[in-house]
């Protein structure tokens, strides 16, 4: 993958994503959907942070199964409700994504599914695939 810049500059030290992300032929997706902070025994934390945590903790759960990581994320579309969750939003994708930097965009938005869900990512993966 080949994580482009605006003007061809290197990232800014503070960077939270990419321009633009070039997947080369041959590579495969696979696309996440809606990821929140939803636990697996369907309660939903109290707060933002952490939804995040267990958010972030789903998307590497699923990323993991299928032999990928963090660094295989090219897009990343973000979800909040209010504009008082963007700070533990980005830290929790700072902490998820230490130095990678995929494509990505933040919406504030009136609802998610559930009334007490605060935060949700979409995400795409590419990977190269494996030879049979």
């Amino acid at each position: 993958m080949e994580f482009i810049q605006a003007g061809g500059a290197p990232p800014a030290p503070n960077a939270s994503h990419s321009s633009a992300v070039a997947v080369p032929a041959g590579t495969r997706t696979l696309y996440l959907s809606g990821m929140t902070g939803r636990r697996q025994d369907g309660t939903i934390p109290a707060t933002a942070e952490e939804q995040c945590a267990e958010m972030w903790r789903r998307v590497r759960e699923l990323l993991a199964e299928q032999g990928l990581g963090r660094h295989d994320i090219v897009r990343i579309n973000g979800y909040v409700t209010s504009a008082v969750h963007l700070p533990a939003y980005q830290v929790s994708r700072k902490s998820a994504l230490q130095d990678h930097l995929p494509a990505s965009t933040t919406l504030i938005v009136a609802g998610l599914a559930h009334p007490e869900l605060v935060v949700e990512v979409d995400v795409i993966a590419a990977f190269p695939v494996s030879p049979e």
